[in-house]
């Protein structure tokens, strides 16, 4: 059974996958490092190094090294006959760039592939995180819109207090202040307060509203355009990192996504078997889990794919503009940008303006 969903996963994401391919197939061609490196130490793997400067020798006394066809860095600059090179041109050493170079002799193919580095992993980290986030607000609001969940005074506060909390650690971490393994111990201390005052308080008299908070929280940010808001943010967060740019854009979709879950959640919840379910006493988070999380999948999925497509293009709007943490790396914005200021380079935009619309489209047909 796990074999098949695994396969029918494959199917439906084929898209996605081919991209990926595509995308290991081009670190074989350009590559700042060795493609895989096998050394006393360990196995060393040439992806995903896209703020590697220089090509910089390997630290695992290699006995076998796999090197890519071209091993050059997307910042490397050769001023000395490299400069402003057409498509398929060679450079004075003799070395062929398929894509041409910039006006400072950076390889563009280097840099394509190191913007699909760039576009890849921001997409993929804020679908997922977008996704799971989505599901667990949407399923949760649905299910306790149905059957009220009540709390007590105690309760009430300490659901105040965390939620400011979360406000301020949401705020450090847009500049990097916090790291994953602060956000983990505040989520447990969280779970397991919640839990200790949940199990022994009583006089439980007021209802938490957990089903209109998806709706106040779309009402309030579905005015305004996503770039707006970044351009704002990124204003006020100078320090802005890449996780706390990968946790704005997960932010900025969560009202439109979690309200979208809850729509279906709620077609879900009314169904015979969760009333069985209730009446039979089993337990609301198991509920969720067990026969609601399943059904809306599909759904998670389609929402899934649209942002990882929005993701790419806020980041590559970004750095365009020349904010963010990717303002500074070679991502497609800042080739577009460098491009677009000397059309006498007019490939140095032309081949990341394809790729961007190609992956975008790959993630929207992808939803199929």
């Amino acid at each position: 059974m796990k074999v098949r969903r695994i396969i029918h996963f494959l199917k439906n994401n084929y898209f996605v996958w081919i991209a990926l391919v595509a995308y290991i197939a081009l670190k074989c061609v350009v590559n700042p490092q060795p493609v895989l490196t096998f050394g006393k130490n360990g196995v060393q793997l040439g992806f995903f190094n896209f703020k590697e400067s220089p090509p910089q020798p390997t630290t695992l006394n290699p006995i076998v090294e796999v090197n890519p066809i071209w091993k050059m860095s997307a910042y490397q600059i050769n001023l000395e006959g490299g400069a402003s090179l057409s498509p398929l041109s060679m450079d004075r050493q003799g070395v062929l760039h398929l894509m041409g170079t910039d006006h400072l002799g950076r390889d563009v193919m280097a840099g394509f592939i190191c913007g699909m580095e760039i576009a890849i992993i921001l997409g993929l980290l804020v679908s997922v995180g977008t996704g799971l986030l989505c599901l667990l607000m949407g399923s949760m609001s649905a299910y306790f819109d149905r059957f009220p969940f009540r709390i007590s005074v105690i309760e009430m506060i300490l659901w105040i207090a965390m939620s400011i909390a979360c406000i301020v650690l949401f705020s450090w971490s847009l500049i990097g202040a916090t790291n994953i393994g602060l956000w983990i111990i505040f989520f447990f201390i969280c779970f397991v307060t919640l839990w200790l005052t949940g199990k022994y308080t009583y006089k439980k008299k007021y209802i938490l509203p957990l089903g209109g908070f998806n709706r106040r929280f779309q009402e309030v940010f579905q005015p305004l355009p996503d770039l707006v808001i970044l351009l704002v943010l990124m204003a006020v967060f100078n320090q802005i990192g890449f996780w706390g740019l990968v946790i704005l854009l997960i932010f900025l979709r969560l009202p439109s996504g979690a309200w979208f879950i809850q729509g279906r959640a709620q077609q879900i919840v009314v169904e015979p078997h969760i009333d069985q379910a209730k009446a039979m006493a089993i337990p609301g988070h198991y509920i969720i889990i067990r026969h609601m999380v399943p059904l809306l999948m599909p759904f998670v999925r389609i929402f899934m794919s649209l942002t990882a497509a929005r993701a790419v293009l806020s980041e590559s709007a970004l750095s365009f503009l020349g904010l963010g943490p990717t303002g500074e790396w070679m991502s497609w914005g800042t080739m577009i940008r460098i491009g677009l200021a000397n059309f006498a380079i007019w490939w140095v935009a032309f081949f990341p303006i394809i790729g961007l619309v190609a992956i975008t489209l790959i993630f929207r047909i992808g939803k199929k």
